[in-house]
This record gives structure tokens, sequence and C-alpha cells, in this order.
């Protein structure tokens, strides 16, 4: 990705969403193979150096629950 690129993981329930969300944060590893940040395995990274260089967005309710879609929208112009 180039700076400034968004990505999008999109999937059907079960696909492995959430479960590759955590890889990349290093909140599991991986039981094969290995996840990449910027060229480097996560594994090489300092697990809260990596974190914060990372921002995701959850789906749904997970993100601000007590606010509306209305309230949402105006926070984060």
């Amino acid at each position: 990705m180039q700076p400034g690129e968004c990505l999008a993981l999109l999937g059907t329930s079960g696909s492995g969403k959430t479960t590759l969300l955590k890889m990349v944060n290093r909140l599991i590893e991986p039981t094969a193979g290995e996840v990449r940040v910027r060229g480097k395995s996560t594994r090489d990274w300092d697990p809260i150096a990596l974190r914060r260089s990372i921002g995701y967005v959850i789906q749904d309710v997970g993100l601000m629950p007590h606010m509306t879609i209305r309230q949402k929208r105006r926070a984060c112009r």
C-alpha cells in the first residue's frame, strides 16, 4: 500500500476478518506463515509500537455504541 491508501476487509461471517486483525495487531500469533506490516513481520515489531502505527474502525455498534449514526458522523468531521 501507498501512504494515504485505505484497505477494507470484506467477507462473510466466519471468514477470518477478526482473526486477521488480531494477527495484524499481535493479539494472537499465526500458527503458520507470517503477517507483514510495512514490509516487516509483525513478530519483529514491538507490539505497542505496531499497534500505535495502525488504525482501524470496528463495524456496527462496536464503535461508540452510545452514539447515534448522526452523532458519529458529526464527531468524525
